[in-house]
């Protein structure tokens, strides 16, 4: 008569199988990995550099003056924006050409223009009220950030969206970013200090960070449905066993 496999060696071998497939190789989530203990990283790279005025930026302006009719020179609570032509349009003052202008040199520029002929006294601050970059794949919570201020760096953007999630490939991370040339595409590995001498390490106004999933995570979940299926297989034995018994 056949005889099948004992049902004790056959579980066991079957259970063998399973926690050896469903078993997952721990991810690797240290950073920087090449740099050693108590060393120093020198950077080529610098916040020296400030974003300047396009077309169809919003200028956050803000002027205070003792002056009494200092509410008409701040109409606009949405912002300013940069037209066609790269001007903005003020009270008593009409179109202001701002583009190609750092925030600082639109700020000395409007100081000089109020200043004796419109208010006695005036103090001018400026910012961008529409820059921002885009973080998208796997990261705690993706979608846009919102520059607050004009530097901020990949490991920030990614700080604030809750960091990179367990899946995340660390030595891949793309960079999309619009030139005068067009777009540029740059890969980042933050397993390696040269991160840190990366002309991408600070980001520019609508930059496009992806994350991507590392690819053993389909090996994994192969080896879960394999597991399944030794289940099923060890079951049906048990079955066929007692059958024949």
């Amino acid at each position: 008569m056949l005889r099948y496999p004992s049902v004790s060696a056959f579980s066991c071998f079957a259970l063998l199988v399973i926690l050896l497939t469903s078993c997952k190789t721990p991810k690797n989530t240290t950073y920087f990995q090449t740099i050693p203990y108590n060393s120093e990283v020198q950077t080529l790279i610098t916040k020296d550099f400030e974003h300047k005025v396009k077309v169809d930026d919003i200028l956050q302006i803000n002027i205070f003056s003792p002056s009494t009719d200092i509410a008409l020179y701040n109409t606009a609570p949405e912002g300013y924006v940069v037209d066609k032509n790269g001007n903005i349009q003020l009270y008593k003052i009409g179109d202001v050409k701002v583009i190609g202008l750092t925030l600082m040199q639109v700020k000395e520029k409007l100081t000089k223009i109020l200043m004796p002929d419109y208010l006695l006294q005036v103090a001018v601050s400026t910012r961008f009220r529409n820059h921002k970059i885009v973080i998208l794949g796997e990261v705690g919570s993706p979608g846009i950030i919102i520059m607050e201020t004009e530097h901020l760096s990949i490991l920030e953007a990614i700080s604030v969206k809750g960091d990179l999630a367990e899946n995340a490939r660390k030595d891949n991370i793309l960079v999309i970013r619009n030139t005068e040339r067009g777009k540029m595409f740059y890969r980042i590995n933050l397993l390696d200090a040269s991160v840190f001498n990366s002309p991408y390490y600070y980001l520019q106004p609508d930059d496009i960070v992806y994350v991507e999933a590392e690819p053993t995570k389909k090996d994994a979940n192969t080896g879960q449905i394999f597991g399944y299926v030794l289940s099923g297989l060890s079951f049906l034995f048990l079955v066929f066993d007692r059958i024949n018994r």
